[in-house]
């Protein structure tokens, strides 16, 4: 099953956690790992839900470059086969505030 394209997405000021180029591969196989869960599962159980406890912002900005990608909370809710409920923690507020 092949990942869906990395989303790079615009700067809106909002926050965005630096990290290195090797990133990317995470969330490629991160993304690869939710499609084949919530696919593979959505059969066999009457309710999937997603927990990400150290989420993060929604973006990422790579080390010195102006790219910046969708991070685990966006790649999750992006999946084909949706889970039923998702839940989102991370120790900074401003991570997973709607008025970051």
């Amino acid at each position: 099953m092949p990942t869906r394209k990395q989303i790079l997405v615009p700067d809106d000021r909002l926050t965005t956690s630096p990290v290195g180029s090797w990133t990317l591969q995470k969330y490629r196989l991160l993304d690869l790992y939710d499609t084949l869960f919530s696919t593979g599962m959505k059969r066999h159980w009457n309710q999937r839900v997603y927990i990400d406890l150290f989420s993060g912002p929604g973006h990422a900005k790579i080390r010195g470059t102006d790219r910046i990608v969708e991070t685990s909370p966006l790649i999750a809710l992006r999946v084909p086969d949706r889970f039923d409920k998702y839940i989102f923690c991370d120790k900074e507020a401003k991570n997973i505030s709607r008025a970051a």
